[in-house]
């Protein structure tokens, strides 16, 4: 397992304690902040914001409310108006759940994009 990979199993282990609700407000704001840091200091087109990390082989390995933590954070993405994938991988012993988020603006906040009604 890499540094990289222990920092975000430890984190999710220590954060994982926290009541389901708090535990969801956590994932959000953690993914808010990756967005706020991609858009303002790295202008970065695609941010990538690690939700669940534990030490396992696949997506099975998760628990369904570790799913439903990471469902959260996307439901708010998607509210929001972000463009964004949720994926599953897993690498060095390590399963990890994170969004891909394309559009680090909302759609309604984007210059030069008309929200046309069908």
């Amino acid at each position: 397992m890499t540094a990289r990979h222990e920092s975000w199993v430890s984190t999710w282990k220590e954060k994982s304690r926290l009541p389901e609700e708090k535990l969801s407000r956590w994932a959000w704001r953690k993914v808010k902040n990756g967005i706020e840091v991609g858009r303002r200091q790295r202008q970065q087109a695609e941010v990538l914001v690690t939700i669940v990390a534990k030490r396992g082989r696949g997506r099975e390995d998760l628990s369904p409310r570790e799913l439903r933590v990471a469902a959260f954070a996307c439901a708010k993405l998607a509210a929001a108006g972000h463009d964004f994938d949720f994926k599953v991988e897993a690498t060095d012993g390590v399963v990890y759940a994170y969004v891909a988020v394309r559009t680090l603006l909302p759609v309604h906040q984007q210059p030069g994009l008309k929200l046309v009604a069908a």
